[in-house]
């Protein structure tokens, strides 16, 4: 039996405008073959999928947005921090540094949240500090 990668689907509301966030912002790679409909792109060894919400009465689905938080670990937070702030990534909150982790939010357009994270070890800490 195969094991197929895991997929996570967020809701969107123009897949246009969501792809450029997750190849520019984000830099995910699109998986090819995606399913008629949704966009899917790679997160490590899983996969992220985006699908149009339709608009009913007037409004998008109450979903896009609300629920979905992902956390995607980085090699070099601060890099990774500035790269995306200048492809227009708009970031909520403040950068938060505890225990060895640094961490941020950023939200894609329709206001699902993505954790950046990097967790260093003591000895790079130190190194990081000296620098």
């Amino acid at each position: 039996m195969t094991r197929a990668p895991a997929v996570l689907r967020v809701a969107v509301t123009s897949q246009l405008r969501a792809r450029r966030f997750y190849e520019r912002v984000l830099r995910l790679r699109p998986a090819p073959n995606s399913p008629a409909g949704h966009l899917r792109f790679w997160a490590g060894n899983r996969l992220i999928e985006l699908h149009a919400r339709s608009r009913q009465g007037g409004s998008v689905q109450q979903a896009v947005g609300k629920s979905t938080h992902v956390a995607l670990r980085v090699a070099d937070f601060c890099y990774e921090y500035q790269r995306m702030t200048s492809a227009g990534g708009s970031f909520v909150g403040q950068v938060q540094q505890v225990r060895g982790v640094w961490r941020a939010r950023v939200s894609d357009p329709d206001g699902n949240i993505y954790t950046v994270l990097e967790v260093r070890t003591p000895a790079a800490s130190a190194q990081q500090s000296r620098s």
